[in-house]
């Protein structure tokens, strides 16, 4: 709250469009961001070791099929 009402510049998880971070794209996920009244200012990149990399990846996975099985029930 007081990244937003005090425009604190805080760093926190936020669910966002990725265009190239982490290697992904096309999918929203949770990575940090700082966060400002005016909304995400800028996304944090960590570097992450293999196996953080690795349960990224394998959520990143779960998320875009969960996605297109979606989408396939829209047609």
């Amino acid at each position: 709250m007081n990244a937003i009402v005090r425009d604190g510049n805080i760093v926190m998880p936020a669910s966002v469009m990725l265009n190239g971070e982490y290697d992904e794209s096309d999918v929203y996920a949770g990575i940090p961001a700082v966060i400002t009244r005016n909304g995400i200012k800028e996304l944090v990149t960590y570097h992450l070791e293999a196996s953080e990399v690795k349960a990224f990846k394998q959520s990143v996975k779960v998320l875009k099929d969960v996605n297109a099985k979606m989408l396939a029930t829209l047609k």
